[in-house]
């Protein structure tokens, strides 16, 4: 298991000498960090082992993510380019996307609609696939008008988890992610925190026009 670095340290990668700059976040995977190589900028990925209760993963978690990579490229999903992985050692490098996070763009609460627009587009895109991505918003980055998912995880598309019925829902809770962020309190976005369920209801009549326009 590979001991978690801290801001300032240096992390051995096959692309040479990689100093952590900042932790960007953790998701079901692993811990996301901005990374410095060669004097720019990275995104290692450090993958863990802790539970989480709404979602089983099976087998090695960098293999999974490094298979999803070639998948999600192979039906045109704007995603960070793949740089190195470990399979042993269970970490990856990837391309740095600068730009304005998921994140970023709901507690602005400006809700510019041709955002919304490209995340059903990619959603569609998705379905017609098979698959349902993590429409969780810290996944995605805005840049130059281009949306990028900057995870690589999807599953085998199922209704109750595609964009309309899930991930839609976030999008619209600009005081809940304000409040989560400045709290770590999952209840301001989730009303069932064991399943990962979000809060719907005041939210309804924004997804609902954004379904009527864009889905």
């Amino acid at each position: 298991m590979i001991n978690l670095p801290e801001v300032g340290n240096k992390f051995p990668t096959g692309l040479g000498r990689t100093e952590i700059i900042e932790l960007l976040g953790k998701g079901k995977s692993g811990y996301s960090y901005l990374v410095d190589i060669a004097s720019k900028k990275y995104v290692l990925k450090i993958m863990h082992d802790e539970p989480v209760p709404y979602y089983n993963f099976s087998g090695n978690k960098t293999n999974l993510e490094v298979n999803a990579y070639h998948f999600l490229k192979s039906i045109g999903i704007k995603i960070p380019n793949l740089l190195f992985h470990d399979i042993e050692k269970n970490y990856l490098v990837k391309e740095y996307i600068p730009g304005v996070t998921g994140t970023e763009w709901v507690i602005e609460g400006n809700f510019d609609e041709k955002v919304i627009e490209k995340l059903f587009g990619i959603a569609h895109q998705c379905k017609v696939n098979g698959i349902h991505l993590d429409y969780f918003p810290a996944n995605f980055v805005i840049n130059n008008n281009e949306m990028y998912y900057i995870d690589y995880e999807f599953n085998s598309y199922e209704e109750k988890w595609n964009l309309e019925n899930w991930g839609i829902y976030y999008w619209a809770n600009e005081e809940g992610f304000r409040k989560f962020l400045e709290t770590g309190d999952a209840s301001f976005i989730n009303q069932d925190l064991a399943n990962g369920i979000p809060i719907k209801e005041p939210f309804e009549k924004i997804v609902n026009e954004w379904i009527t326009k864009y889905s």
